[in-house]
């Protein structure tokens, strides 16, 4: 009878240094499936970034080369009020580039500026904004003379570029029904549903967000009578929403932003002006990203006459004497000619007033008005 010897099978010495070869190819390929998604990571990043970045260089040049300026200094008076007692909000400079007390500062006591200005058109498409963001302007056009856009999603308008903390805006305007669930989570990132309800307690995120949007009448005469600009919390539900319902973002992740504008053969980065006459010769735009990405743009500066869109006596004087008036003026560029030129080179004192603001919600107005400090 024959027997067949018995297979030999591995030991245990050899299952063990096999084991281990195992587990390093293994903890091979997961580093290296990691390492490719922290460069896919980076790569899709920076060009989310690269994007932002040509986009807000679009909307800047846009927005430079439509300012609607004013012919002539417009004599006012100080502390003249209305029939009902009030004082009369004062025409606002149609540039005005400042220091964005509303916004904060970050960790190094870094303030962002806020730019304002009266342009002819939208520098960027109105559909990007909220839904809410046409009916919103078609209100607050019904006791205007504008009907150059009957939908409320162009013409004439004043706005501001403004620098806000990363999400900051974007949970308050989710949380104020502006954006929907899935809008939010595009802009952001996060999940809807693990959002705070509390705006004020969540920890200050890292970098800047740009945005645009348009200054209505409400806000242009609190800002006229020498109140200080609100944060996005002021206010109440109603206000806020309405405040924002225009704003687009324009660019995220900024670490660093800042404009200027080149006036009297130096670089200023604080101005207000309303005529052609004190426009800047060009304007600048520099910015750093968290990514590490850096840009410097320089913008050719024209403009078209036209009234204020948000002042009610200009569209009521220029529709009964048939002044100049319109947004469809010859349009001209400054180039070089205004240097030297110091005509409205300082700041009013409406642009920000030692910082004091209004609390909207309360009724109760308690910055101060410009009246007799108006220069």
């Amino acid at each position: 009878m024959t027997t067949h010897a018995d297979h030999r099978g591995f030991t245990l010495i050899e299952t063990v240094v096999a084991s281990i070869i195992g587990a390093v190819v293994l903890m091979g390929c997961f580093s290296m499936f990691a390492a490719t998604g922290r460069m896919d990571r980076a790569f899709a990043s920076r060009f989310e970034h690269t994007a932002d970045l040509n986009i807000t260089q679009q909307t800047m040049r846009r927005a430079f080369l439509s300012l609607q300026m004013q012919e002539e200094v417009a004599v006012t008076v100080a502390d003249e009020t209305d029939v009902n007692g009030d004082p009369k909000p004062l025409p606002r400079d149609r540039i005005i580039l400042d220091l964005d007390l509303s916004a904060g500062e970050d960790e190094s006591a870094w303030k962002p500026q806020r730019f304002e200005v009266v342009l002819n058109t939208p520098p960027i498409a109105m559909n990007l904004a909220s839904a809410s963001a046409g009916w919103v302007r078609m209100l607050d056009q019904d006791e205007s003379l504008d009907f150059s856009s009957p939908d409320g999603s162009g013409g004439a308008m004043r706005s501001v570029f403004e620098l806000r903390r990363t999400d900051t805006r974007e949970d308050i305007m989710f949380q104020m029904g502006l954006i929907e669930a899935g809008t939010y989570a595009l802009m952001t990132g996060h999940d809807p549903k693990n959002q705070s309800t509390t705006i004020t307690d969540k920890p200050a995120p890292e970098g800047w967000s740009l945005w645009w949007r348009p200054i209505l009448r409400d806000e242009d005469d609190a800002l006229s009578l020498g109140y200080s600009p609100l944060s996005d919390v002021q206010g109440t539900t109603d206000q806020i929403r309405t405040r924002l319902a225009g704003a687009i973002r324009i660019a995220k992740g900024i670490r660093r932003a800042r404009w200027q504008l080149f006036k009297g053969d130096v670089m200023i980065d604080q101005f207000s002006g309303s005529t052609m006459l004190d426009l800047p010769a060009y304007t600048q735009f520099e910015v750093q990203m968290l990514s590490g990405q850096y840009a410097t743009w320089m913008f050719e500066v024209d403009w078209v006459i036209g009234d204020d869109p948000n002042d009610a006596e200009e569209d009521e004087e220029a529709n009964n004497t048939g002044g100049a008036g319109g947004t469809g003026g010859n349009t001209n560029n400054p180039g070089g000619t205004n240097n030297g030129d110091t005509t409205g080179g300082g700041i009013r004192p409406g642009g920000n007033t030692n910082g004091n603001t209004y609390d909207v919600g309360g009724g109760n107005r308690e910055g101060r008005r410009r009246g007799d400090e108006r220069e």
